[in-house]
């Protein structure tokens, strides 16, 4: 996964519901803009 673009913030809507999915502990499924796929568990959520 690339770190060199430009960090985007993630809208409040957004960041409540992957709270809920950490708290939960549900199971992911991420597609990024360059068409990577990530599946995961939801834990913890870092901040920058």
């Amino acid at each position: 996964m690339s770190t060199n673009t430009e960090y985007q913030p993630i809208n409040c809507d957004d960041y409540e519901y992957l709270e809920l999915a950490c708290q939960r502990g549900l199971t992911l499924h991420i597609e990024l803009h360059n068409g990577e796929q990530i599946d995961g568990v939801a834990d913890d959520l870092f901040f920058k």
